[in-house]
């Protein structure tokens, strides 16, 4: 099962280098949107968790504003901190993750143990390249 990816911003430390750009998201989504998005961004399973929190990137003065963990629904995967970003800045996704997400009625389902550890595997062969 390969995890399809979103809102891992290149200039977020955690972040993917080549990855989207926050700044150049930023305002992609209209505000009548976000408030479903990111409700789907705050459900799923945690697949991977620091104990740490983020602060905002955009505005630093912004500290904790989310856990720094990993959020999936078994098909796709992103940052815990992505849905603050919907919130408060309206960053675009994938239109193919907007359009999972509608399929789900806005809905993020969690992962069963033996879900979670099919992802986890996903998730940490791709990083290491196989």
């Amino acid at each position: 099962m390969a995890l399809r990816r979103a809102g891992f911003f290149r200039e977020l430390r955690h972040g993917d280098p080549v990855g989207p750009s926050l700044l150049e998201q930023r305002g992609g989504i209209a505000a009548a949107d976000s408030a479903r998005v990111a409700r789907y961004l705050s459900g799923g399973s945690v697949l991977a968790t620091t104990g740490r929190f983020v602060d905002d990137w955009l505005e630093p003065s912004n500290a904790s504003i989310a856990p720094l963990n990993v959020r999936t629904d078994g098909a796709w995967v992103w940052p815990g901190d992505l849905q603050f970003y919907v919130e408060r800045y309206g960053v675009a996704l994938p239109e193919e993750f907007l359009q999972h997400m509608a399929v789900h009625e806005w809905c993020a389902r969690e992962l069963t143990q033996d879900e979670l550890l099919v992802a986890e595997e996903s998730m940490f062969s791709e990083l290491k390249g196989g």
